[in-house]
């Protein structure tokens, strides 16, 4: 009974370890735009934000769902969003935690997701916008799931939110005691140890169609999309201070201009002041901005910034422009570097 619980409450560890964000808190990957892998492509090759999205985990499920209503009317439904891992609708595959650990080609399996979505098409109702896109992490430094070490402090750790009685009030609490402590452990993990700026790099593609009168014999190509971003650490003294993060995109009948877009941002700092540059050029120009921001005191950060384009997440905040020179009031640093 109590391998059972402990199995249990490792397997519920490992999940919530796997279902947080890989990279700095989830605040700092927004800013961080356009320096990201879409997390659906397909969604974003449509310019649609389904509000609903299906994640069917069974073969079964994913063909009930898609093609139930394809075979039946032969016409393809509006308003589908799918978003779906691959590898676990493959029958009998298993992917355990020392393959994600040690083999490169398991572990880019294991983090494959594909989307799939309809939208009514632009000015003509009749007719039907199908997207699909797979978005893929080949490597990334700061999963802590690759980490032998980080496992087995969570398994460890776990021992002791075995509950004393069986039940479910004891259930329930030694549930928040696993979350706690994986929580715990992943900060200590990727602040503590400085992992949190590792390197890492991840693709993407989508492509899309128009279904005339949404039917599905009667087609026409609607264009594709595709993305790279990758990143390199910045340390200092073996201390992590930064990171540089580059990206390419190239839009061929999407909802951006046609091209190529090639950018790259490298940012640095404490607890207390950060300094960013960035450039990027599309296909007629090129445009740039850099920067540095400071704790005034306590929370109030202020954000200067000089270029073609505004300092990135900074739009609509800010509260002074003098020849170009744009400068914020905020309530967060924009990079939240650690101290």
């Amino acid at each position: 009974m109590i391998r059972r619980i402990l199995y249990s409450l490792a397997v519920l560890g490992l999940a919530l370890a796997d279902g947080l964000p890989a990279q700095a808190p989830a605040a700092d990957t927004a800013k961080l735009r356009p320096y990201a892998i879409p997390e659906s492509p397909a969604f974003t090759f449509l310019n649609a934000t389904p509000g609903n999205v299906s994640r069917p985990t069974t073969a079964r499920a994913l063909a009930v769902g898609v093609l139930g209503d394809v075979m039946s009317t032969g016409e393809i439904p509006q308003g589908l969003a799918l978003d779906v891992a691959p590898w676990s609708l493959i029958p009998g595959l298993r992917i355990p935690l020392s393959s994600y650990q040690t083999r490169p080609g398991l572990y880019a399996l294991a983090n494959t997701q594909f989307s799939l979505g309809t939208v009514r098409a632009e000015g003509d109702s009749a007719d039907t916008d199908l997207g699909a896109g797979l978005r893929i992490t080949l490597f990334d430094g700061s999963d802590p799931l690759r980490d032998p070490t980080f496992a087995r402090r969570v398994r460890t750790g776990l021992l002791d939110c075995i509950p004393d009685q069986p039940g479910p009030e004891g259930l329930a609490k030694s549930e928040q005691c696993a979350r706690e402590l994986t929580e715990r452990v992943r900060k200590e993990w990727l602040e503590d140890e400085g992992h949190w700026n590792d390197a890492s790099f991840a693709v993407a593609g989508a492509l899309g169609w128009r279904f005339v009168e949404s039917r599905a014999d009667r087609t026409d190509w609607l264009g594709y999309g595709a993305w790279a971003v990758g990143s390199l650490p910045l340390d200092w003294n073996r201390r992590p201070v930064g990171q540089l993060l580059g990206q390419l995109r190239y839009d061929a009948g999407g909802v951006e201009e046609d091209g190529l877009w090639y950018g790259a941002r490298g940012y640095a700092g404490t607890g207390t002041m950060n300094v960013f540059g960035e450039i990027g050029r599309g296909e007629d120009d090129t445009d740039w901005a850099g920067g540095l921001e400071f704790r005034v005191f306590g929370s109030m950060w202020l954000s200067t910034g000089l270029g073609t384009q505004a300092a990135p997440g900074s739009d609509e905040r800010t509260v002074a422009v003098i020849a170009n020179l744009r400068v914020d009031l905020r309530d967060q640093p924009r990079f939240n570097l650690r101290p």
